[in-house]
C-alpha cells in the first residue's frame, strides 16, 4: 500500500512562508504542504529549537486570513520537517477547511476529512 493510499488527509501543496515560534524563539520557514492533520516544512528547524516542545505555526493566506495551530514535530528528514497539529482555533479550522475544499473541489470530501479528524 502506498503512502497516498494510507493517508487519510489530503495534502495540499502550498508554497508560502510561515512564521514559527517556541519559547521566545521566532523564525520563518517555507511551507511545502498542509492538511487538516498538520503540515510539512521545507528545510530544517533551527538548532535552538526543541523537537519535544510544541511549536506555534502561523500560515498567512492573506493579510486578514491566518491559520494558527500549535504543533509537534512528527518527523524530520533531509526533505523537511513534518509537524502534527495539536490544537487549532475555530477560525483557523474554518480557513483550513475552505482551503481543503477548494483544492479537493468538493465540500463533501472536505467534510469527510473533517469527520476523520474528530474520530
Amino acid at each position: 500500500m502506498s503512502d497516498q493510499e494510507r493517508r487519510r488527509f489530503h495534502r495540499i501543496e502550498f508554497d508560502v512562508k510561515v512564521e514559527l515560534s517556541q519559547h521566545g524563539l521566532h523564525w520563518q520557514s517555507e511551507l511545502a504542504d498542509i492538511s487538516l492533520k498538520g503540515l510539512l516544512l521545507d528545510g530544517k528547524l533551527p538548532d535552538s529549537c526543541s523537537t519535544v516542545e510544541p511549536i506555534l505555526v502561523k500560515v498567512a493566506l492573506s493579510d486578514q486570513t491566518i491559520i494558527t495551530m500549535k504543533t509537534e514535530v512528527a518527523h524530520q528528514s533531509d526533505r523537511g520537517v513534518g509537524l502534527s497539529c495539536l490544537t487549532i482555533d475555530v477560525e483557523s479550522i474554518r480557513h483550513l477547511r475552505r482551503l481543503v475544499e477548494l483544492n479537493l473541489g468538493s465540500a463533501e470530501k472536505a467534510e469527510r476529512e473533517l469527520a476523520e479528524l474528530i474520530q
